[in-house]
């Protein structure tokens, strides 16, 4: 099964979906639509997930703030990258569909998503915990730009780059 190397999403208005561009490991390029509803399934699952493993047992006693805690440091350690097709001088065909099932399998080290199509196509993306945490930031900004309703995202996610903030000392 093919497995996701680089991977760029935006929100298309005209479609009130969101667009994932990906790119595997054999450099194929992947245009997957997904559905408020199927966005949504998949992040009561991945929250869910950051919320019931924790990581030490300080983050098990201390709930919503290890969260944010978390959630924030991820943030601060996201190096943006050039977006899925930018650096290619004529885009290769791609593997286009709307994503009609995710699979979401939790290992030891990784959080995995396997996408699949109606056309039988699928494509696999994995993500370490902080990768994880990072992208579900990225998707909660297009919910906040499609005007998606929030109200999947857990207390603990909403705005954790200003607890990551530095404070200013003059």
């Amino acid at each position: 099964m093919p497995m996701a190397t680089k991977l760029s999403q935006t929100y298309v208005p005209v479609e009130d979906r969101l667009l994932l561009i990906s790119q595997d490991d054999q450099g194929h390029v992947y245009r997957l639509w997904l559905t408020q509803r199927i966005a949504t399934d998949v992040v009561l699952a991945l929250t869910g997930w950051l919320e019931n493993q924790p990581e030490s047992p300080l983050e098990a006693a201390c709930g919503p703030v290890a969260q944010v805690w978390q959630q924030a440091a991820a943030v601060m350690q996201y190096m943006p990258a050039i977006p899925v097709g930018a650096d290619m001088s004529a885009p290769p065909a791609a593997t286009e569909g709307l994503v009609q099932n995710v699979e979401l399998i939790r290992g030891d080290e990784a959080y995995v998503l396997v996408l699949s199509l109606a056309s039988g196509a699928s494509l696999t993306l994995p993500f370490n915990p902080t990768e994880l945490r990072q992208w579900l930031s990225l998707l909660h900004g297009l919910y906040e730009t499609s005007g998606w309703p929030l109200t999947a995202w857990p207390a603990w996610f909403k705005r954790p780059l200003a607890t990551a903030a530095p404070n200013t000392v003059n």
